[in-house]
């Protein structure tokens, strides 16, 4: 099953406050918190998010290596390349060697 949360940030600072848990990489604290309170229409999906994720949320490491924690820079850079791709004018071939599969 693939899980869903898009709130865990705000389920994350519902249960622990603003500016902490998460940032703070406590991870195990607030997937027991989603525990506690599992069986909530809210907590269970994200439970469910934070258990197949854990080890991708890594944010004080992450942070300190300089390194985005969030996805808009990938999404950003979708949007530019699409936007370049779909360009006027624009024509596109395949090529040999262009998959490498």
């Amino acid at each position: 099953m693939r899980w869903h949360c898009p709130n865990v940030w705000e389920v994350g600072r519902a249960v622990y406050g603003a500016g902490t848990a998460l940032s703070e990489g406590r991870i195990d604290d607030v997937l027991a918190a989603l525990r506690r309170h599992g069986g909530s229409d809210e907590a269970r999906p994200c439970a469910g998010y934070v258990e197949t994720n854990h080890d991708r949320m890594r944010y004080p490491g992450f942070r300190a290596a300089g390194l985005p924690v969030g996805s808009g820079v990938v999404e950003s850079a979708c949007d530019t390349v699409a936007g370049r791709l779909k360009r006027g004018g624009m024509h596109w071939v395949v090529k040999r060697g262009a998959n490498r599969s």
